[in-house]
């Protein structure tokens, strides 16, 4: 709906729902840190209303070895740059919000549009 064109199916489905509610986001915005290193999260919303910068990352094949493998390095590296999961509070420097793909492959539109409803309600 944005015109733009993003990496999955279920990743289609988070930016036309956030665009559907009117909030503004990028997509694969790189996040550069101060120590030079740099991730490019599926999403970044600045919530000017809270304060904070909310990096959503969309996992879709953690039943891969190697895609959990690199998400458990990549999540280390969030928090290690003070971008702590939601469901701690965030961190200092950004929160962390995660949505995954059923073992079968499903995601529940439904469930994302509520958890967007209670992050930025």
């Amino acid at each position: 709906r944005k015109g733009m064109t993003v990496r999955s199916k279920s990743e289609v489905i988070i930016a036309d729902l956030l665009f559907s509610k009117q909030i503004d986001f990028q997509y694969e915005r790189p996040l550069i840190t101060a120590d030079g290193s740099w991730r490019s999260p599926d999403f970044t919303i600045d919530d000017d209303t809270a304060g904070r910068t909310i990096y959503w990352e969309h996992l879709g094949m953690l039943q891969r070895p190697s895609y959990r493998r690199k998400w458990a390095a990549k999540l280390a590296w969030y928090k290690s740059h003070g971008i702590l999961p939601h469901e701690l509070g965030g961190g200092p420097n950004g929160t962390l919000v995660t949505t995954e793909d059923g073992e079968d492959g499903s995601i529940s539109s439904a469930d994302i549009e509520a958890l967007v409803d209670a992050l930025l309600g």
